[in-house]
């Protein structure tokens, strides 16, 4: 199915990046300051395209399975 994530600016991407993503959460967590800067940055810039009026809308998809 296909989904589209909002999020409404800048921090909120970055709460879920660095807070909900597993393993890149864990991995921003062992950086320093600087470093989780340059992290984050680059995500802003990476994500730029998806940026609006209204926030960030990335697409994306989930996989659904059913097992009886």
């Amino acid at each position: 199915m296909e989904i589209v994530f909002r999020f409404d600016d800048a921090d909120s991407l970055w709460a879920y990046t660095s807070e909900l993503q597993g393993p890149i959460a864990l991995t921003i967590a062992t950086l320093d300051d600087e470093k989780r800067q340059e992290v984050r940055t680059g995500i802003e810039e990476g994500y730029a395209p998806y940026r609006g009026d209204g926030g960030y809308l990335l697409s994306g998809l989930v996989l659904n399975v059913l097992a009886l």
